[in-house]
């Protein structure tokens, strides 16, 4: 009983969980006894079940990894940081803490890549930090990822055709789950903490515990002190110079900086030379229905005379999010269909010549498309339909047949539709007003 009570996360002092026991078994032994009992518990036990199972992970001996036989660029690590500092918002109205994402060099420990942002981390922000460190370092072999659900993205599935790590040819490694020793980008957050957060006089620690006295104020205090924004996102620039050129003892570094071992080791840089395919490659992605107006994406709309053929078909659309001038469309199967550009909205008033143009060449295209499935010959609906109802004999007491219809409540309704839906007069709406468009397009042209 004594064990099971003291056991615990919620950490009972050995005299409560001794007078609890004595009150149910009087004739145990004396508390010292309890105490030195305590005493040999290993320490292992202690921290899985009074700490709990995070505790134990933490403390468990973890393997140590040689690097010698891996080279620049094979492998990246990537997670996430909150800051420990207070900074002043971008329109210095309020304190916040920024969140710092970072991919890091497994062979050199130096930091290729970096982002800062205001807001909790997602896919977006890891695909625009690795397309920073494509650009400047070029393409890694493998990727080494937090279990987080933005890690988790389809961007980074392998399972995903269309997803950058495949689109690219990388390979993906994830953690173990809650496992801090198991990334070495963590590490390397314990050393940005205590040689760069600490230098701010609003360092305000990873809790409220080891928060300094004097940031345990009101936030508009805080606000007076705080960095502002752009002040924060210079110094950290060059503290990532100066981490990356400092002399490492790490292993395998042999007292060299990141700098110098990330050089010495690449023997291979895979590149993407075209910025555009690249910020392509790591941008978002998602499913749209082609409709007469293309595709529509955030209420804009992306033409491009090729998406006619897919007319009521889902493709994938991969976009900047940085830029939404454009889509690139694919079909399903990920073959490329066009790059579809946003439609400019013509002024309610004031419409120019280019936008008459424009509209006409949309029709044109959407005709030329359905001028190669035109049939040989039109087939009058309403005749088909008459010719095909089920029809019910009755006879009269003369032997000559009554002839009542019978037909099916489906075909009932499918008559109703048929007729509801004759575009004959709205067929000549359109002819007339395509009339209007061309003499005022005609007028136009005069008037250039």
């Amino acid at each position: 009983m004594f064990y099971a009570l003291y056991m615990t996360q919620q950490k009972r002092s050995i005299r409560l969980c001794y007078d609890v026991t004595k009150l149910e078994y009087p004739d145990i032994p004396s508390y010292k006894a309890f105490e030195r009992k305590i005493k040999t518990i290993p320490m292992y036990a202690l921290l899985r079940y009074r700490e709990g199972p995070k505790a134990f992970t933490d403390a468990l001996p973890y393997m140590e990894r040689s690097k010698l036989d891996i080279a620049s660029n094979d492998i990246w690590f990537s997670d996430h940081h909150l800051v420990d500092v207070f900074v002043k918002s971008a329109d210095g109205t309020k304190v916040i803490r920024p969140w710092l994402t970072v991919f890091f060099d497994a062979r050199s420990n130096r930091v290729v890549s970096y982002l800062v942002r205001n807001a909790d981390p997602n896919a977006t922000a890891v695909k625009k930090c690795f397309r920073l460190g494509v650009e400047q370092n070029g393409v890694p072999n493998e990727v080494y990822f937090d279990n987080g659900k933005d890690y988790r993205s389809s961007s980074f599935s392998k399972d995903y055709p269309m997803s950058l790590v495949n689109q690219l040819g990388i390979g993906t490694i994830y953690a173990t789950p809650y496992h801090g020793a198991a990334k070495t980008v963590e590490r390397f957050f314990g050393t940005f903490t205590n040689r760069f957060s600490r230098r701010f006089k609003t360092y305000t620690g990873c809790n409220a515990k080891i928060r300094p006295e004097e940031m345990q104020i009101p936030n508009k205090d805080i606000l007076e002190l705080a960095p502002t924004l752009d002040r924060f996102m210079e110094l950290l620039a060059a503290y990532i110079d100066e981490y990356n050129q400092t002399p490492n003892s790490g292993m395998d570094m042999e007292g060299k900086c990141p700098d110098q071992v990330y050089s010495e080791n690449l023997s291979v840089k895979r590149v993407v030379s075209d910025r555009n395919a690249l910020r392509l490659l790591c941008g978002n992605t998602a499913e749209r229905v082609v409709n007469k107006s293309g595709i529509s994406i955030k209420n804009n709309h992306y033409y491009h005379d090729a998406l006619l053929a897919y007319m009521g078909e889902r493709v994938m659309v991969v976009y900047d999010p940085d830029n939404i001038d454009k889509m690139a469309v694919f079909d399903m199967n990920g073959r490329a269909i066009c790059l579809a550009e946003a439609k400019i909205r013509t002024p309610f008033r004031h419409t120019s010549e280019e936008d008459y143009i424009r509209a006409a060449k949309e029709k044109k295209s959407a005709r030329a498309i359905i001028a190669k499935y035109k049939p040989a010959r039109e087939m009058d609906i309403h005749e088909i339909v008459a010719r095909n109802q089920l029809m019910e004999k009755t006879f009269t007491d003369s032997g000559d047949p009554d002839i009542m219809e019978h037909i099916t409540p489906q075909a009932t309704e499918n008559s109703a539709i048929l007729k509801a839906t004759n575009h004959t007069e709205t067929t000549r709406r359109i002819r007339e007003e395509e009339s209007v468009s061309a003499t005022l397009f005609g007028f136009y042209q005069k008037q250039a």
